[in-house]
């Protein structure tokens, strides 16, 4: 990270060099491995582990002595470097909060310690490994973690993460600001542990989705290693890794921070985005259920692509050859390409003027049930259709979209062909807004003889359809249908 004389943060309290009389709470032997493997950075002390500090507390008391030990030069360089990182995160958090109207940031103060440290929630020690305490809004860092990260539990080495760590931290702050926690904390009144812990997993997930969001604002100062550090230690953490090292097996169920591939993947997704509002922590949880119900392991996306090409025909992967009535020479004189590709149905032409529509969903999230989705897609372009007074509809045998079914005057309007491969959708449609129909005449559209093809703007009489209208009018049709939310 490139991060050498830049503008520090103010807010940097280095406690090293502080030493600790009296006994720690949460000091080394069995209760500290405790709590590591609870913690292993990423938690919110005043959540998970002040209960525990509190228990102790009642019965142990804990001073702190001021005894300033000279910082060496490589000690003076680890709080340039924090410091740096944290004026980042407060740059960048501002301009967030400011953009999507979250009130004012307020900025967290970060504390270096050693061995041990006095908390508003409670006394901690190194064990805990960095902590976010939303009692004093205080990030608490032990560097000597990350070189137990690196030798203990694999991951890589390099500055970029210790800022992911910290990006982190910063995170479980800004879900304190925004309410996030409390709300967590409500929703998990009253449940048994393994559902409990689910909303813990969500509110960790989300914070390393905070993280991913700093980064992505901040890539002007990253080097070419910095993700794949913050993805090492993301993966080092994970419940099912730490689990799988500490005690050889894994508890799902226990899990309160989430696998090393969910980790990897909200960090991903923070990063990829730069959007804080893709990291809704109810869908996060809603993600995680039907992971459950279906054996699945990552959060999954849903995407809908509109797309407009170039002259182009596709030949389905059962489409016959023989459809496509121009050779290669023709296809250069119409300034079109040929290609075959891996989805149902024939040969079919895309170009300007036509809405091209790829839903690209993971149908566990809907309904497993192929013929269905087609079936649904026909409907929404059926229902769009009638926003402009025709009556289209389904053609028995026959795919696509059509008008004056049954009659010698029938025509399709829009084509579509689908592939789904573990229930993940791709292609779509095509449906024929202002198209040059000129083009079809040199193929058998859809590998179907003796019915012609018809546009939309030809329907209405009109030398153009507002693409954007149309396209607004399918995406509320797919909405209600598919029963989602667009974002």
């Amino acid at each position: 990270m490139k991060w050498q004389g830049r503008r520090q943060s103010d807010n940097v309290e280095d406690r090293r060099g502080v030493s600790t009389t009296g006994k720690i709470a949460a000091g080394g032997g069995l209760i500290g491995i405790v709590i590591l493997l609870l913690q292993m950075f990423g938690g919110e002390t005043g959540q998970a582990v002040a209960p525990l500090l509190e228990q102790f507390n009642q019965t142990q008391q804990t001073s702190q002595v001021a005894n300033e030990a000279d910082l060496t030069e490589e000690q003076k360089q680890i709080k340039a470097f924090t410091a740096t990182v944290l004026a980042d995160t407060e740059d960048i958090w501002e301009k967030i909060f400011r953009e999507n109207n979250l009130g004012t940031y307020q900025k967290p103060t970060l504390v270096l310690f050693t061995d041990a440290v006095q908390t508003a929630c409670g006394n901690a020690s190194s064990a805990v490994g960095p902590f976010y305490c939303p009692g004093d809004h205080k990030l608490y860092m032990d560097m000597s973690f990350f070189e137990e990260l690196r030798t203990r539990f694999g991951a890589k080495g390099g500055d970029f993460a210790i800022a992911y760590v910290m990006a982190h931290e910063v995170g479980h702050h800004i879900q304190t600001l925004l309410g996030t926690s409390q709300q967590v904390r409500q929703k998990q009144q009253g449940l048994s542990k393994a559902a409990a812990n689910k909303w813990s997993v969500a509110q960790e997930l989300q914070a390393d989705f905070y993280a991913g969001v700093w980064a992505h604002h901040n890539q002007k100062y990253l080097d070419t290693d910095d993700i794949d550090e913050a993805l090492s230690a993301a993966n080092a953490v994970g419940d099912d890794a730490i689990q799988k090292r500490m005690q050889g097996h894994v508890v799902p169920d226990s899990f309160t921070h989430g696998t090393s591939e969910q980790r990897k993947y909200w960090f991903t997704k923070g990063y990829n985005t730069g959007d804080i509002r893709q990291g809704n922590i109810q869908k996060i949880v809603e993600q995680k259920t039907n992971n459950r119900a279906n054996n699945t392991h990552l959060p999954t996306d849903n995407y809908f692509l509109f797309v407009e090409h170039p002259h182009v025909y596709t030949l389905g992967k059962s489409g016959h050859i023989e459809n496509l009535l121009i050779d290669e020479e023709g296809l250069k004189k119409k300034g079109a390409t040929f290609y075959k590709i891996n989805r149902g149905g024939d040969i079919t032409y895309h170009g300007p003027g036509q809405i091209v529509g790829y839903p690209i969903l993971d149908l566990d999230n809907f309904f497993t049930d192929i013929h269905k989705y087609l079936r649904f897609l026909e409907e929404v372009l059926i229902r769009t259709l009638a926003e402009y007074g025709l009556k289209a509809e389904r053609s028995e045998g026959e795919t696509g979209v059509w008008l004056d079914v049954g009659t010698p005057f029938a025509r399709k309007i829009c084509a579509m062909g689908v592939r789904c491969s573990r229930w993940i959708t791709m292609h779509g449609f095509a449906l024929n807004v202002n198209t040059d129909l000129g083009y079809f005449d040199n193929i058998i559209p859809c590998g179907i003889r003796g019915k012609a093809v018809t546009s939309l703007n030809v329907e209405l009489a009109k030398d153009k359809v507002d693409i954007a209208e149309v396209k607004s009018h399918i995406l509320k049709h797919f909405k209600e249908l598919f029963e989602t939310e667009l974002i």
